[in-house]
């Protein structure tokens, strides 16, 4: 791609997103309180300028706190250590449905659709030029997962995701069945893993999967150990 659209391209990715908040980052809240998406929170770590490349394939970072607290936690610091290595990343926290919306026949599918629905859309108004690599932790994972079953991602991070979606508390949710054709990364602590490779799909058919047990999935080996994977699989 041509450096002067790259550029017009981030360019307009950063317009949409700057607030006079902070130099690092942009906080947005989308302005329309009717929209099912006033009630997401969504941010942006620009690239570093002391960064020695600027990566174009931007990170996503999915959680949705109020429905899983657990999924947000290092997002931020995630987000500030990768983009001092040239990433541009968007953290978005996705709100469930406003209460108006919401129903006592709301299931854990029908929750996760909204999730995704929601995810597409700020990916869409955001005009993001390239597939992403989505990171995302504990049930956000589930999140992730749904998105790709639906639309186009160039790698995913999955930090302790639950080994099946019918791990979500009192919901049953369908199997996955998206094909990893493209990089996965599962990251996980010892005794996790050992479930990992005894329930995930995915290591259960040998599908490719990469993994990395570490002590700790917000420790510094986890931080490191995904930068060398995405400098492998060439982003």
């Amino acid at each position: 791609m041509p450096l002067r659209l790259l550029s017009a391209q981030r360019a307009l990715l950063t317009s949409r997103l700057r607030l006079n908040l902070s130099p690092a980052s942009a906080r947005l809240r989308l302005p329309f309180s009717t929209s099912p998406l006033a009630r997401d929170t969504v941010r942006m770590w620009e690239p570093s300028r002391s960064a020695q490349r600027e990566v174009p394939t931007p990170l996503v970072l999915v959680s949705a706190r109020e429905w899983d607290a657990r999924s947000a936690e290092g997002i931020d610091t995630l987000s500030a250590y990768y983009s001092t290595g040239g990433y541009t990343c968007l953290s978005v926290d996705l709100s469930p449905p406003a209460p108006a919306l919401a129903s006592s026949a709301l299931t854990g599918q029908s929750l996760l659709s909204h999730y995704t629905h929601s995810l597409s859309s700020h990916l869409r108004l955001l005009a993001i030029p390239w597939p992403p690599i989505l990171i995302s932790r504990s049930l956000g994972c589930l999140i992730a997962q749904a998105y790709i079953e639906d639309y186009p991602a160039k790698g995913l991070i999955l930090l302790q995701p639950p080994p099946r979606p019918g791990a979500l508390p009192g919901e049953e949710v369908e199997e996955f069945t998206y094909e990893p054709r493209f990089p996965i990364l599962i990251l996980d602590t010892a005794e996790g893993m050992e479930r990992q490779r005894e329930e995930n799909r995915l290591l259960k058919l040998n599908l490719g999967v990469s993994t990395l047990q570490v002590e700790r999935v917000d420790g510094q080996e986890a931080l490191v150990g995904m930068e060398r994977w995405l400098d492998e699989i060439g982003v």
